[in-house]
């Protein structure tokens, strides 16, 4: 069988962007769950503006169920685009010339 070697995503454009600011992860024997939130800070902060909440309802507004080499290849990804991040904020340019 011959192995895959570049994977193109179709329809990529088509799909809608959902703003999340928080993410909780959990893994399984099986696979991983990642559930995506959004927090609005104004209901972070208790009514009178100078302290954190307890605790704060964060509306779920995505999950995904990803197979452990799917989270694996995930967590190397992310960890290359954000040394290219870093790079740039540190006014370098980014290894392999590639924006993030």
């Amino acid at each position: 069988m011959q192995e895959v070697t570049e994977i193109q995503v179709v329809g990529e454009m088509n799909q809608p962007i959902v703003y999340a600011n928080f993410a909780k992860v959990q893994l399984t024997p099986y696979e991983g769950m990642i559930t995506f939130a959004r927090i609005d800070p104004a209901t972070a902060f208790a009514e009178s503006g100078a302290e954190m909440a307890d605790t704060v309802d964060a509306p779920a507004v995505a999950r995904l169920a990803l197979p452990h080499s799917v989270m694996q290849g995930l967590h190397k990804a992310l960890g290359e685009q954000l040394s290219k991040l870093s790079e740039l904020s540190e006014g370098n340019s980014p290894a392999g010339g590639d924006e993030p």
